[in-house]
């Protein structure tokens, strides 16, 4: 989606074009969107040398190809071919590339490093060179902020103190402690590759520095790995931009679970009678479906599902799933803020917060 600035830039440069530049762009454009079958392709604009793009690569300090990559996946966002992409692209192949924040710290740095960015430069446009100094600098917050956790991490368990870390707590702590669960047979080959090539002595363990390498290679690869997945996914069923954003991380797990309750037909879809099961376990619906959350649920399934549900029409349910579920659940929390608010204040004490939680079950 191009931004206000972008259209106004575009606009802008449009009518600094002479009539039969004019001509010749708009014609560029319709014969793209002919030959694409109504999907406009990019007007080929922007452009960068081989000797330009070697110069970048010495002037931030990045390796030639990696520079020659972005170039190419710059480009692919680029889909007006201006030359510059918003924040809205950058963040797409931050994600691509595997520098998705994935907590509070990451992501407040990744929103520091793209503020900081955005006032050098006076806009939220980025031209390539702005782009790689902003990944740059993404990259290596990132890094520290894993840093410090991989350090805390790696002496926790090294409980023998031998300054090393054997494969089989190494992947432990991938899992249980970073969060960097490995879900295929993929996966699993990446990581135990990427622990090889960190093993520089090949001793079946890692020491700190190594530790801390492994973990940054192996999150870019598996958000990479992941990214790729999800892209494919939302290709496949062309989905709407709003459904992409909505589930983004999640739907190769809800194709995966899809898949199992559609009983190898796919194609065919969800039976009426497996979608409140199928939103048990993608942890839509409560695990006891006696539970009064499980109306709205229920009446959203009878009103919008069909004998046989697809799985774009799943995710819509879903999605529809969500919306009734936090609303209900508002509503409830509301009666019962309302009923504890026995003075009128607008305000519960602890005593009467914990009085909500027991009658919900869930004093702590």
């Amino acid at each position: 989606m191009l931004s206000t600035r972008r259209y106004i830039n575009l606009a802008f440069r449009y009518m600094q074009m002479r009539y039969s530049e004019r001509i010749d762009y708009l014609k560029k454009l319709f014969d793209s969107k002919l030959n694409k079958g109504g999907h406009t392709a990019r007007p080929e604009q922007y452009s960068i040398s081989n000797e330009e793009l070697k110069n970048l690569a010495n002037k931030l300090g990045l390796p030639e190809q990696e520079v020659n990559n972005l170039d190419v996946q710059f480009r692919h966002y680029d889909f007006d071919g201006s030359g510059t992409l918003d924040l809205e692209e950058v963040r797409n192949i931050l994600a691509d590339i595997g520098l998705t924040p994935q907590n509070r710290e990451e992501k407040f740095e990744v929103t520091e490093c793209i503020n900081e960015m955005t006032q050098k430069i006076g806009c939220e446009e980025f031209t390539f060179e702005p782009f790689l100094e902003l990944l740059k600098e993404v990259r290596e917050r990132v890094r520290q902020v894993q840093n410090v956790k991989c350090w805390k991490l790696f002496h926790e368990a090294d409980v023998n103190g031998e300054d090393s870390l054997d494969m089989t707590r190494v992947m432990a702590l991938l899992e249980t402690k970073l969060g960097l669960f490995l879900r295929s047979a993929e996966e699993s080959t990446e990581a135990f590759n990427i622990f090889s090539q960190c093993d520089s002595e090949g001793r079946g363990a890692l020491n700190l520095d190594e530790f801390q390498l492994f973990v940054q290679k192996v999150r870019a690869k598996l958000l990479t790995l992941r990214r790729r997945e999800e892209v494919l996914i939302a290709k496949k069923f062309d989905l709407e931009p709003e459904l992409v954003n909505e589930f983004r991380s999640s739907l190769p797990f809800l194709w995966k679970v899809f898949e199992r309750y559609s009983f190898g037909r796919p194609d065919q879809g969800l039976r009426k009678e497996d979608l409140l099961p199928f939103m048990v376990d993608v942890g839509t619906a409560p695990p006891n479906t006696e539970e009064m959350q499980c109306l709205p649920i229920l009446d959203i399934i009878k009103e919008f599902a069909r004998p046989y549900t697809k799985f774009p029409a799943v995710l819509e349910i879903v999605q529809k799933a969500r919306v009734a579920t936090r609303a209900s659940l508002e509503e409830d929390l509301t009666a019962s803020f309302r009923h504890y608010d026995r003075d009128g204040s607008g305000e519960l004490s602890m005593q009467e917060i914990y009085g909500i939680l027991e009658a919900r079950e869930m004093s702590l």
